[in-house]
């Protein structure tokens, strides 16, 4: 960290500039110029009245009782006998506010547009922070209606960003070598995987489209998965979509809908304290350096390698919602593990008098289909204090279903919901049927329980859900097309499905988690059941965890021996200071169909977490194998290698994710993209920080890509200079953006790259220069003359002496020359004295 000099002169200067205390009504707060020096008189008119507030629209966050509310344009006016601007509170901002009790007309000021809020409310005071561009606004309860006020900022505050090109990339490199050791026989074999998540920004329009590609020994396959384009309309609260499109629906037991056509919904991103797209953690265990592979309806739709042991994969995009997710997990001996992730979502409660819809019509996007049939569905939500009604409508070509539910909360008792189907349809000739009548046309019913509940007292969470289809011809809309225009051969009908989540805090001694799903089916041969449990505790600064996991699956009477694992782990920190740490952690797994493994592993981050690194050395009835792993991010991608030995096979592998933004000031390469980013300036400027953002900082030409930042959110973006070239300054170090989703919201911060120097300037008459003349270079203005002819100079562009024109007093000018910097130990500033002619 760079040590700044503190110049004494600016302390006298902030120590007036700064104060924030309100001056009493019609009383301006005039600055004595005495107080710097007896015989200025050169003092500029702006210093004189520090306090006053300039007219003009001004973005500021409202802050009520203490309680800050949202972000909002608000016009300062100027009265008749003031020079003071005050902020014109119209009946709309009051109302947002909830301010709005017992407001009539005869409140309104000179302005018919403003509101006089203290002639009602006598006792509430109305104070602006220009530092921090707050509205500061205390009133009694009386006058406060809670229930309109809202959390949600003024659509007039959303950037929409800029045009542009993006591009998300994430791939991988794995190759193996195995020998048999009993007859020397040896093979190789390469794979490798590329996903491109492409788009378009223009206007208010945002367009998308994404593909993978996976090398195999057969070759490449290409998978376009989908591509659509989307606008928000803020006037509804809503987005548009048209394209490959997900219809959401407020039922779980209809399923979701992969169409081809278009949908308009509420978006819930614009809608205050509410959570963004569930998607779940899919986690495992690997034994080696793994590939895993997430398939979804036969698709791959994610792909990753992973070091040995535990892994946990939360960044699934969004939008691959809706069917179960496959996983298969490739060792480096070739062998695999596969299981499988129910994809369900949770009830949402809405608020009191809130409700959200969605509609949606087109083909059913499904490739393994010989016919895409035409779908439609429409849902309903809306909420009341304790209850919250949906209603689902689905209609396709022989196939009509509705669904009716309700979220009821229970008070100590916790939350249920309860949704109920009813569905008809054709029948298929390959689709088993008990007699010629329900050929012409089936039924179904289902009925799906969910119960959530949290134990204050004693820290535990406990989640019940249950289906029961009350008829082996229940079938949601995917499942009948698949029946009537596809391969489905499968015999199984649902009859029960039950799963239950236990979560327990221990304080001090830990916590634990269960988890059971069990699954039968009409056909009484079939029946799946898994239970994972475990505890994890802390003895000091040592984490220990122990967990269970059991899986028994039956299939048409062959029972299989149930799967059973026990694994151990320990781990230890190694502190290693504020800017790097190290990890060592032990585990042993054991199971009835594998061989007991012992796994010890040396973890860390360097290079400010820019890096990551992992040295495992495993053993288990093969021997040892080693295996080492390494991660690195900069500003423009991500980075990792791989590599580990067996006694019978050898893997490598490399990978890389980035992304790349191209925009009227030219193309940048940054780190794997979200759904929203910012791009920085700082021209000329380059190896500046964005902090909170590991990696990121600006490139020789002084851009650098912020990956992700929250849609419809006040996000704060800061920059650091620790890493800079000294001779660089920014005028500006932080700055707030609201975007809307998907933007690409462009931040250009003022710099100053040049020369600094400390200078003594006085006049000819040998008087030192007044205080607050400026100092200028060109147009660009490079300084300002403190107390005492003290002036620190920044930005200045010499590569030789140059020429400072100062403005006086009454623009009278005079100028001087700043010579030849010289090499100093501390190059950062000079310190010199000069005469102003």
């Amino acid at each position: 960290m760079r040590t700044f000099i503190v110049l004494t002169a600016f302390f006298s200067l902030s120590s007036f500039a700064g104060e924030s205390i309100t001056p009493p009504a019609n009383k301006d707060t005039e600055f004595d110029a005495d107080f710097l020096r007896k015989d200025t008189q050169e003092i500029p008119q702006q210093f004189y009245h520090p306090n006053a507030i300039s007219a003009g629209i001004k973005n500021v966050d409202i802050v009520l009782n203490g309680k800050a509310l949202f972000k909002t344009k608000i016009n300062f006016i100027t009265g008749n006998d003031s020079q003071n601007a005050t902020p014109c509170l119209t009946m709309a901002l009051l109302h947002q506010m909830g301010l709005d009790q017992h407001l009539n007309k005869s409140g309104t000021s000179g302005n018919e547009a403003c509101y006089d809020l203290l002639a009602k409310w006598p006792d509430g005071t109305i104070k602006y922070d220009e530092a921090m561009q707050q509205l500061n606004i205390t009133a009694p309860q009386a006058a406060t209606n809670v229930a309109s006020q809202r959390e949600m900022i003024d659509p007039s505050l959303w950037d929409r960003g800029v045009n542009a090109l993006r591009m998300s990339y994430s791939g991988y490199v794995y190759h193996t070598d195995s020998h048999d050791n009993r007859d020397g026989d040896s093979e190789s074999s390469d794979t490798a995987y590329l996903s491109l998540n492409s788009g378009v920004n223009l206007g208010n329009w945002r367009f998308y489209s994404f593909d993978t590609f996976n090398k195999s020994q057969q070759g490449w396959e290409q998978n376009h998965d989908r591509a659509y384009a989307e606008r928000d309309i803020a006037a509804l609260v809503s987005r548009f979509t048209v394209g490959d499109v997900y219809a959401s629906t407020s039922s779980d037991v209809l399923g979701i809908l992969p169409i081809r056509g278009m949908t308009l919904e509420t978006n819930n991103q614009m809608l205050p304290s509410d959570t963004f797209s569930y998607s779940p953690v899919i986690r495992g265990v690997a034994r080696s350096n793994a590939r895993v592979v997430i398939r979804q309806r036969g698709n791959i739709i994610y792909s990753k390698t992973v070091p040995p042991g535990n892994f946990a994969i939360s960044d699934l995009n969004n939008g691959q919602i809706g069917a179960d997710l496959d996983v298969t997990v490739e060792e480096s001996d070739g062998s695999k593990q596969q299981f499988t992730v129910p994809y369900t979502s949770l009830p949402n409660m809405l608020r009191p008098g809130t409700w959200r819809y969605s509609l949606s019509a087109g083909r059913y996007r499904d490739d393994g289909l010989a016919y895409q049939p035409l779908v439609a569905q429409g849902s309903l939500q809306y909420g009341w204090e304790k209850l919250t009604l949906n209603d689902l409508v689905v209609a396709g070509e022989g196939y009509h279903s509705m669904a009716l539910g309700g979220a009821f909360n229970l008070g100590s008792l916790g939350s249920i919901s309860l949704d109920w189907a009813l569905e008809k349809h054709q029948s298929a000739s390959g689709m088993r049927v008990e007699d010629e009548q329900a050929a012409a046309g089936t039924s179904g019913r289902a009925l799906r329980l969910l119960y959530a509940r949290r134990f204050d007292t004693t820290d535990t969470s406990l989640q019940l859900m249950g289906y029961r289809y009350q008829s082996r011809d229940f079938l949601d809309f995917p499942e009948y097309a698949s029946a009537m225009w596809g391969n489905d051969d499968t015999q199984h009908h649902r009859k029960n499905e039950f799963q239950a989540t236990l979560n327990q805090g221990l304080g001090d001694f830990g916590n634990g988690y269960l988890t059971l799903q069990r699954d039968n089916y009409y056909d009484e041969s079939a029946s799946n059941t898994s239970l994972t449990m475990g505890y994890s505790f802390n003895i000091k600064a040592v984490n220990v965890g122990i967990s269970y996991s059991y899986q028994a699956n039956s299939d048409d009477g062959s029972d299989s021996a149930p799967d059973r694992q026990l694994s151990l782990n320990f781990s230890v920190p190694l502190d290693m200071g504020d800017r790097r740490s190290r990890n060592l952690s032990f585990s042993t797994n054991s199971g009835n169909h594998s061989s007991g493994s012992q796994m010890a592993t040396v973890s860390g981050t360097e290079l400010d977490n820019a890096m990551n690194y992992s040295l495992s050395a495993q053993h288990d009835s093969n021997g040892y194998s080693p295996s080492a792993s390494v991660t690195y991010r900069n500003s423009m991608a991500n980075m990792n290698a791989s590599a580990s030995v067996t006694q019978d096979s050898r893997q490598y592998s490399a990978g890389i994710s980035g992304g790349v933004v191209a925009y009227n000031h030219g193309v940048v390469l940054s780190q794997q993209l979200g759904d929203t980013i910012a791009i920085i300036e700082t021209p000329g400027a380059q190896n500046i920080s964005v902090e909170g953002q590991p990696g990121v900082s600006t490139n020789r030409w002084g851009r650098a890509v912020v990956p992700s930042i929250s849609a419809y959110r006040d996000n704060s973006l800061s920059l650091d200079t620790r890493h800079a070239a000294d001779n660089i300054e920014l005028t500006e170090g932080g700055s707030n953006v609201i975007p809307s989703h998907g933007a690409v919201v462009v931040r250009r911060f003022q710099t100053k790259v040049g020369r600094r120097a400390l200078v003594g300037l006085s006049l000819a008459n040998g008087k030192p220069a007044p205080f607050g003349a400026t100092v200028r270079q060109g147009e660009e203005q490079v300084g300002m003359v403190a107390d005492n002819g003290l002036l620190y100079l920044s930005g200045v562009l010499a590569e030789g002496e140059t020429t400072l024109h100062v403005t006086l007093e009454n623009n009278s000018q005079c100028q001087f020359t700043l010579p030849v910097a010289k090499g100093l130990s501390d190059p950062w500033y000079q310190q010199i004295n000069a005469v102003c002619r």
